[in-house]
C-alpha cells in the first residue's frame, strides 16, 4: 500500500527511527516500524486485514472511519483509507496515517 501522513510531526515520527526512538521510546518504534512494513508490503486494506500480527480493526465512535494496528498495547497506529467511489476493502490501497494514540 501506499502511505501518507496527515501532518509533518506525525510524518517525521514514521519516517525518521530516530525521532520515532526519541518520541515514543526504542520498543514502540521498532513496532512503529514494523507495522509500516507490513502496511507497505500488503497490496491492499483486505490483505492488512487477514495478517493476525497487526490486528488491523476498524474503529467505531468518534473514530469511525478509521481504522488501528496494534502497536504496544495500550498504543495504536490510526489511519484512513483513501479511496473514491464504492468502499471496497480488496481495491483500497492508499492509507493516510493520522496518530499514535491509547484511544481506550
Amino acid at each position: 500500500m501506499y502511505i501518507t501522513f496527515s501532518n509533518n510531526k506525525i510524518r517525521k515520527i514514521c519516517e525518521d527511527k530516530k525521532t520515532a526512538t526519541r518520541k515514543l521510546g526504542k520498543q514502540m518504534s521498532e513496532k512503529l516500524f514494523q507495522r509500516i512494513a507490513e502496511m507497505r508490503a500488503s497490496d491492499n486494506l483486505a490483505v492488512l486485514r487477514s495478517l493476525p500480527s497487526p490486528n488491523c480493526h476498524p474503529l467505531i465512535g468518534n473514530l469511525l472511519g478509521c481504522y488501528a494496528v496494534y502497536l504496544v498495547h495500550p498504543m495504536r497506529l490510526i489511519f484512513v483509507p483513501s479511496y473514491e467511489g464504492e468502499f471496497k476493502e480488496e481495491s483500497i490501497t492508499e492509507v493516510v496515517i493520522k496518530e499514535i494514540i491509547d484511544y481506550h
